[in-house]
């Protein structure tokens, strides 16, 4: 009788631990598993991505447990944020064996951009830009580095505005990973230029008619995309506009042209007909330079008639 009864004690214990083990252990028997360490692969962190899971867990791989850390940068996910993201999706967290430690290193796999390549992006964008002009790049202010997805990557470099000028230049550099355009960046450029120009060879003061010992061809680099003279010839016979110092670089805006005639001035006129030419004595009605028309009396028939000026004190007429 002893035996039965403690035979009748052994078993219920042993029917009551059995139901322990079943209350512990989930009737759905689903176990996910996170590492001590692991690695996001996208903008999102999905359960799916970075924990192990049996069949049955299959359904949890979709819950977002929030958004990854920037490339090349880490966060902590603790085991309570796993659990509260569980029970917001419908899911018992009491019902999911979950193993993981207290807190899972989240880190993110990076591309490293480094201040090489962007260098080169940017002095081929320069040249194709400025062709034409020899341009390099004197100084840049540029990001050192900069920490990418992985994926395709394209380095945009676009230059806001479309002024052609040297100097000090702004461009904006854009990462486009897999086709996605990512946070732009600013680079700084001191751009010159070699050009080949016409300078000043003494100090020439405004209102000198230029003549050819007065100028010079230097060879220079520059900060501006400004119209320069590109040969001594083209300033002979032209009168300056304003004061020049030794070496300064001649434009055409710093020209005019003489003047050869003044108004009240006698000159010579000369009448040009198909087979005969005249000469006679004017007198200018208006000022004028090479190459213009001016009203000029003719002194001899006291009749004004519209002639060009061909050189000093000197004008035409062509007669039909």
């Amino acid at each position: 009788m002893v035996e039965i009864d403690g035979w009748r004690r052994t078993s219920a214990w042993l029917a009551w631990l059995g139901m322990a083990v079943l209350w512990v252990a989930p009737l759905s028997g689903q176990r996910l598993r996170l590492e001590q360490r692991v690695e996001a692969q996208s903008d999102f962190i999905r359960l799916g991505d970075i924990a192990q899971l049996d069949e049955q867990a299959g359904p949890l791989a979709s819950i977002e447990l929030g958004y990854s850390p920037l490339p090349g940068h880490y966060r902590w996910l603790s085991r309570s944020e796993v659990e509260r993201a569980l029970a917001r999706e419908g899911w018992d967290p009491a019902k999911i064996v979950l193993t993981m430690p207290q807190r899972t290193l989240i880190t993110r796999r990076s591309r490293i951009v480094e201040e090489d390549l962007i260098r080169s992006e940017v002095e081929e964008f320069v040249r194709r830009q400025w062709p034409e002009w020899g341009v390099s790049i004197d100084e840049m202010q540029a990001p050192s580095l900069l920490v990418l997805p992985l994926g395709d990557l394209e380095l945009r470099i676009s230059r806001p505005g479309r002024s052609a000028s040297l100097g000090w230049v702004s461009l904006q550099l854009t990462p486009i990973v897999d086709g996605e355009a990512l946070r732009s960046h600013w680079v700084r450029l001191r751009l010159s230029a070699l050009r080949t120009l016409v300078v000043a060879a003494r100090r020439l003061e405004a209102g000198r008619l230029i003549r050819t010992e007065d100028l010079e061809v230097s060879e220079r680099r520059v900060e501006t995309a400004g119209d320069f003279l590109a040969s001594p010839g083209l300033a002979q016979g032209k009168v300056l506009r304003r004061p020049l110092n030794v070496g300064e670089p001649l434009r055409p805006a710093d020209l005019q042209a003489a003047i050869l005639v003044r108004r009240g001035e006698l000159l010579l006129l000369q009448l040009d007909g198909r087979t005969f030419t005249l000469e006679t004595n004017g007198r200018a009605r208006k000022s004028g330079a090479l190459g213009e028309t001016i009203p000029v009396e003719n002194l001899q028939t006291r009749k004004t008639v519209l002639a060009r000026i061909t050189s000093e004190r000197t004008a035409r007429v062509e007669v039909p």
